[in-house]
């Protein structure tokens, strides 16, 4: 008895959508088990709307009892969950079942402040995200709209934190984003103030000016092209945080061998899907410092498996 194709496989085609950009959503029409039979149609309907779709097929014609279909959303979405139905027709006119698949629209960025403070890496990230490869959309959020539910990290690739609240609910969102696959990034006073909650390691709270960064392996994303050795990554003197165990002995956290501390002092550092990175005042950076953040975080975006 033939029966209508049942649609498989369906995604967005981009790992994450993002707001206000087209989204393509992929599918696989399949008749081969249901009376193999061609397919004619795929049609797809969006959130709230009543009037279907029609679906392209990704090889120009529908000629086949399998058949890849997508559909462009041009407009693209807002912010938060979507959801998209799809059902499609053989060339006998049996009609399949519908499909449904969920999805979440979010942004690059989610900068966590401290309630009323601004925040200088968003400011600074509006005047050099053109060098990323990413669009890097982004909010800015204190720990009361995390608490409250206003932001949900979970619609965002990274969240960096400029500020660090010790709150066990706030503590326990955040391991759950790590959890599910969000990066984390600790930059300026989130980079010695939440090692401890963390779990990562214990420290003595004693930031120390540095201006060089030690580059051990220059292969990795973020430095590659970079020379080995000290690299100047600041003009004036900026904040870097020490980083210590218990018994006083220099913690390595970057597992992938990006860099060795210094004379007991760690730059830059990867654990746990969480990045370190120390600048405090990212005005104070020059060229290199630059570049080596900007890589920061696109790795991170990169990096990111939230979805």
């Amino acid at each position: 008895r033939s029966e209508g194709p049942i649609v498989r496989n369906i995604t967005t085609r981009q790992r994450r959508a993002y707001v206000g950009q087209p989204t393509l959503i992929d599918a696989v029409a399949d008749d081969s088990e249901r009376g193999n039979s061609t397919i004619k149609e795929c049609l797809i309907l969006a959130d709230s709307e009543t009037d279907w779709r029609q679906m392209d097929v990704l090889d120009g014609t529908f000629d086949t009892s399998i058949e890849d279909v997508y559909y462009n959303f041009t407009q693209g979405f807002e912010m938060g969950p979507h959801s998209v139905q799809l059902q499609c027709t053989d060339s006998l006119n049996n009609v399949g079942p519908v499909a449904t698949y969920d999805f979440i629209i979010g942004k690059s960025i989610l900068f966590v402040i401290a309630s009323g403070n601004e925040s200088d890496w968003s400011n600074w990230v509006d005047f050099n995200k053109a060098l990323a490869s990413h669009p890097w959309d982004f909010d800015v959020a204190n720990f009361e709209q995390i608490d409250d539910g206003t932001y949900d990290m979970y619609y965002y690739d990274t969240v960096i934190f400029l500020d660090w609240d010790r709150d066990s609910a706030f503590l326990g969102k955040v391991l759950d984003y790590k959890n599910q696959g969000g990066f984390a990034g600790l930059f300026g006073d989130s980079a010695h103030l939440a090692v401890r909650d963390l779990n990562v390691t214990w420290h003595p709270d004693n930031p120390h000016p540095e201006v060089n960064m030690n580059i051990t392996n220059n292969t990795h994303y973020v430095t590659q092209g970079k020379s080995l050795g000290m690299l100047p990554i600041s003009d004036t003197k900026i904040k870097i945080y020490e980083m210590w165990d218990n018994n006083d002995e220099t913690i390595i956290l970057a597992k992938s061998g990006w860099f060795s501390p210094d004379t007991h002092r760690i730059m830059l550092a990867e654990e746990n899907r969480t990045i370190f990175w120390g600048p405090q005042d990212p005005w104070k950076l020059n060229d290199n410092g630059i570049d080596i953040s900007v890589r920061v975080i696109d790795y991170m975006i990169n990096s990111s498996e939230v979805s």
